[in-house]
């Protein structure tokens, strides 16, 4: 099968679940794959074509056009990417497959669609709850989001909560299907490992942390009260962040704040240093605003912490409060729950090990598989 995936941003430094859909089906034998991309990195910075070499080659068996691209912001929209389309988009393909709801990649597989009726198209919602509750709002923006979605053939949601707010804004329910989020569960054996080894040290400290991007939509900044007060009450507690600057004001100031509570930035760590990192750390807290997949829940489950989450969709699919993670709601419940862990070590581990069965229905090779079926059942149609 001839796939066409087309994707503003391809940046496989970061394994965003595109990346390791590829990675997972482009190897088999009955996929022939092509990405049409920008030359943009996950952070939106443009790039010359050498920064992304060595990382393609990596996907030797895929073949990749990265196009001149630029940025640009229109008044009421997120910062897009636009790429100049190759005249490889007009070669046969059995389908093509776009990501992001709004996204550019969006309008060109919509346009395809609209040239050659035959053309089977498939796209990724990626439609939060901040992005929806503006879609309500507003009809004009509604229409213009919600446009390459209707043009498509098949669309898949992350959780059955998105999959709702896509039919609420007038999506038909019949073309719409859930496909969670994966991680690749394997990766994670030494982290696993290390946390044995770990819980076997009686005089180890506990560490909480944060593995993210420092943006305002990730809320790294509702920690800083509870850590801080944590901090105080608290010898044997060590905090480490990890993750890119997205927001450079937001995120110098947060960092600022951090470093004098006594917590550690660790800056932008590889997916290699990612896995030793969760390995080191007993709790990771997701704080998000603005969520769509939390694949770092997921792997830091996949790596046995005990996760202390939002209480909001993608996060609350996977987490059962008290069994296999902790949800709350605000500032004072992440310091409630977090100060449980902290006197009660053991539940670390419990919550650990619970959130690790959980992790695996997640792998990548039964969600793949998913996606597989999902491009022959609109093949078929």
């Amino acid at each position: 099968m001839r796939v066409l995936h087309l994707i503003d941003v391809w940046d496989a430094s970061y394994e965003r679940d595109q990346v390791k859909l590829i990675e997972y089906l482009g190897r088999k034998k009955d996929y022939e794959f092509t990405i049409i991309t920008s030359r943009h990195d996950d952070g939106f910075r443009r790039r010359e074509r050498c920064f992304f070499e060595k990382m393609d080659a990596n996907f030797w068996y895929v073949k990749i056009y990265r196009n001149f691209s630029i940025d640009f912001k229109i008044p009421g929209f997120h910062k897009s990417i636009m790429y100049a389309p190759s005249a490889k988009i007009f070669d046969k393909y059995d389908i093509v497959h776009a990501y992001g709801l709004g996204s550019y990649s969006s309008f060109v597989a919509a346009f395809l669609k609209k040239m050659s009726s035959e053309k089977k198209v498939v796209m990724r919602s990626d439609l939060s709850k901040q992005t929806y509750e503006r879609m309500l709002a507003s009809w004009k923006y509604k229409e213009i989001l919600l446009y390459p979605l209707k043009i498509a053939d098949g669309v898949y949601a992350y959780t059955e909560k998105e999959k709702r707010y896509l039919i609420e804004l007038g999506l038909g329910s019949a073309k719409i299907r859930k496909i969670p989020v994966g991680i690749s569960y394997v990766e994670y054996e030494r982290a696993r490992k290390r946390k044995v080894e770990r819980m076997n040290d009686t005089k180890r400290k506990v560490v909480f942390g944060y593995l993210g991007r420092m943006h305002y939509d990730k809320g790294p900044d509702r920690l800083l009260y509870p850590f801080a007060r944590m901090k105080s009450e608290y010898s044997n507690l060590e905090i480490l962040f990890s993750g890119p600057l997205s927001e450079e004001k937001y995120g110098k100031e947060l960092l600022e704040k951090l470093t004098s509570m006594g917590g550690k930035y660790l800056g932008f760590i590889s997916n290699k240093d990612k896995v030793d990192f969760l390995g080191d750390v007993d709790v990771i807290f997701v704080p998000s605003r603005v969520e769509t997949g939390a694949i770092v829940a997921l792997e830091s489950m996949a790596s046995g912490c005990a996760v202390v989450a939002i209480d909001e969709s993608p996060m609350n699919e996977y987490i059962v409060d008290e069994e296999n993670g902790l949800l709350v709601k605000n500032e004072d419940e992440i310091y409630l729950k977090a100060k449980h862990l902290l006197e009660n070590p053991n539940e670390i581990f419990r919550l650990g090990k619970n959130a690790q069965e959980t992790a695996k229905k997640y792998d990548w090779e039964r969600i793949a598989e998913m996606v597989s079926e999902f491009y022959k059942e609109v093949w078929r149609e």
